[in-house]
């Protein structure tokens, strides 16, 4: 049976779920493989039924956000190319991160025993691109939808939101960048890259998405080429507000920067930011604007809508600070198998649910 979102919640609102502080990665895909999986159950049991009246409801849209532990993932171009030992043996070295003022010793609960080092996961996914990491200090945004449930969304079209949002959350912090290149992901110019995108579909029912570089611990990057892009350099926000050198910000932004790195921290408040402009794009191609596919930021004219109010989210929003408190609908997104049928500490820092609508 597919658990129906609450009924005050209304059919036009996505989901958004945001797990705070560190996230072990194990159970940010776990969470997400149960919201894929009842998207295909739904589509399944409706096509059985599409004579049915009334038909069954669908279950809601999600965005899962979030920062983990440090793992490196594969795509699936890997598959067909394994990882020579060499490179896997490396990348599971332990490793000591130079610490910085912004990134707060959040990873406690899930180092290895000697408390200054840490070891990174290895997994394959199913997703495009190829090897790039993840961990604290990045923001993964998951969006779990069925593109076919939306009006005017094909696969290229879902890429490119994914870029248009991350771009319009980045203008709206006051950054200058070029947006898009001729390759994958968000770019601060020809050369660095903010943020990574890797999507897999499975019957139009999206996975994966979006790495957005927010602080970065720079080690764990040089043990690879990340996406297989030579001569590119992966840059977080972080180091835009730090470098006295760099231009990539709007000096009248400059007197914000303390707000701004605050909000790089925990990653909450650019997470919702992201997750309306996301809504945004949503709500714009339901009433018909047209999807632009073209290939750089200035030909597609991305830029913060002064006229345009990110709606705020819906009033059923819950907060919390332990597994006692979280929303059952949250909870059930975890197997027994995987808590073990006892309390899990699934982040370090509790997180929230929202419910934000896409269309009036």
């Amino acid at each position: 049976m597919i658990p129906l979102p609450p009924p005050s919640i209304r059919s036009n609102s996505i989901r958004h779920i945001h797990l705070s502080g560190v996230t072990p990665f194990h159970i940010a895909q776990t969470i997400q493989s149960t919201l894929v999986s009842r998207l295909l159950e739904y589509k399944k049991e409706a096509s059985a039924q599409q004579h049915a009246d009334p038909k069954p409801p669908a279950p809601i849209p999600t965005v899962l956000t979030f920062q983990p532990t440090p793992v490196y993932t594969t795509g699936r171009r890997e598959l067909q190319t394994p990882l020579s030992e060499t490179l896997l043996k490396s990348l599971r070295e332990p490793l000591i991160p130079v610490s910085t003022t912004h990134l707060p010793t959040i990873r406690k609960p899930f180092t290895t025993s000697d408390k200054t080092q840490q070891i990174a996961d290895v997994v394959q996914t199913p997703r495009g691109g190829l090897i790039t990491f993840h961990g604290p200090g990045q923001l993964v945004i998951y969006p779990i939808v069925d593109l076919l449930a939306f009006r005017n969304i094909g696969a290229k079209c879902y890429v490119n939101l994914l870029e248009e949002s991350t771009i319009r959350l980045l203008h709206k912090m006051g950054l200058e960048i070029l947006g898009r290149t001729e390759n994958p992901g968000v770019w601060l110019n020809e050369g660095e890259k903010l943020a990574s995108l890797g999507v897999h579909l499975r019957r139009n029912v999206s996975s994966y998405g979006v790495g957005l570089n927010m602080i970065m611990e720079r080690g764990w990057w040089d043990r690879i080429n990340a996406c297989g892009l030579d001569g590119k350099k992966i840059v977080s926000i972080d180091e835009q507000m730090s470098d006295a050198e760099t231009q990539g910000f709007k000096e009248h932004e400059e007197s914000r920067w303390p707000a701004y790195k605050a909000m790089l921290k925990d990653g909450a408040a650019v997470a919702q930011t992201w997750v309306a402009e996301f809504a945004a794009g949503l709500g714009r191609l339901d009433r018909g604007e047209k999807c632009e596919e073209s290939k750089t930021a200035s030909e597609n004219n991305i830029k913060a809508r002064p006229d345009e109010k990110s709606k705020p989210g819906d009033t059923n929003g819950v907060h919390w600070t332990s597994w006692e408190d979280m929303p059952e609908s949250v909870k059930k997104l975890i197997p027994f198998d995987i808590r073990g049928g006892n309390e899990l500490n699934i982040s370090t820092g509790g997180g929230y649910v929202e419910y934000r609508p896409w269309r009036e």
